[in-house]
C-alpha cells in the first residue's frame, strides 16, 4: 500500500464516511455533491461530510430556523426566537412532555410580529378571570414570562450552552445586541459568515458582542 503525501504537499481532507483521503477542498466538496451515502439539505440542494456539518449549516443558514438542542426546525424565524425565549426555561423541572399544540412558537411569533409592525404590543389580561378569555398562546406567554422571574441559580457560576456547539465547558461566552448568548469563537464564527445572530436573524457584527463575566457573587445569608 502506497504511502499517502504529507499535508505539507497537499492540503488533505478526509472522508471518515467512505475512509477516503482527497488532497484538496475542491476533490473533496465534488465527492460530496457526487456521493449518495451522505446527508443532504433538500432546501439548498448540498451535501455535507456528517450529521454534524449538517446541523451547523442548518444553524448558520438563513434558509433554516433551526434549534441545535432539540433538532426542530421552525416554519419562522419568529417562532425560533420564541422557542429559544421560553421552552428551554426550567426544563430539568418540566414534569412531561409539553402540552402545546404542534407549532405554537411560530403562531405566536407571527402574532408578536405583527403587534410590533402595527405599534400595538399584545399584553395579557391581568385579571383573565373577570375578563374575556385571552388566547391560549397569550396565557402561556403570561406564565413563562412570570416563570423567567424566578431565579433559578441565585449563588455560584452560570454555565449557560452554546446553542451553537452546545459546549457547557468553562469558556469566554459573548452577548449579541439582541440578548442571545454563544461562546466567543462559535458567534464570532457565525457572524463573519451570515452577519446576523443564528437564534433570531436580527443583523449583527462582532464588533457589537459584549464579553460576559459568568461568575455571580451574592451575599452570604
Amino acid at each position: 500500500m502506497s504511502a499517502i503525501p504529507s499535508s505539507s504537499a497537499f492540503d488533505v481532507k478526509y472522508c471518515s464516511l467512505c475512509d477516503v483521503y482527497f488532497y484538496s477542498a475542491e476533490m473533496l466538496k465534488a465527492h460530496l455533491q457526487s456521493s449518495s451515502r451522505h446527508p443532504q439539505c433538500t432546501t439548498c440542494k448540498k451535501s455535507f461530510l456528517n450529521n454534524n456539518s449538517l446541523r451547523n449549516h442548518f444553524v448558520l443558514s438563513p434558509k433554516h430556523n433551526f434549534c441545535r438542542i432539540c433538532e426542530k426546525h421552525f416554519k419562522t424565524s419568529a417562532g425560533l426566537r420564541i422557542h429559544i425565549d421560553y421552552s428551554h426555561l426550567d426544563s430539568d423541572t418540566e414534569d412531561g412532555p409539553s402540552t402545546q399544540p404542534e407549532g405554537w412558537e411560530d403562531r405566536l411569533g407571527l402574532e408578536q410580529d405583527a403587534g410590533l409592525n402595527s405599534g400595538e404590543i399584545p399584553l395579557p389580561q391581568e385579571d383573565i378571570a373577570g375578563s374575556e378569555a385571552v388566547s391560549g398562546l397569550a396565557a402561556r406567554v403570561a406564565v413563562l414570562n412570570l416563570r423567567k422571574t424566578k431565579p433559578t441559580n441565585p449563588t455560584g457560576v452560570l454555565r449557560p450552552t452554546c446553542p451553537i456547539c452546545l459546549s457547557a465547558r468553562r469558556k469566554n461566552m459573548c452577548a449579541t445586541r439582541c440578548g442571545h448568548v454563544f461562546c466567543s469563537g462559535c458567534i464570532t464564527h457565525a457572524l463573519n459568515e451570515i452577519k446576523s445572530c443564528p437564534s433570531c436573524r436580527q443583523p449583527a457584527a462582532t464588533s457589537q458582542l459584549r464579553t460576559l463575566d459568568l461568575h455571580v457573587f451574592v451575599s452570604a445569608h
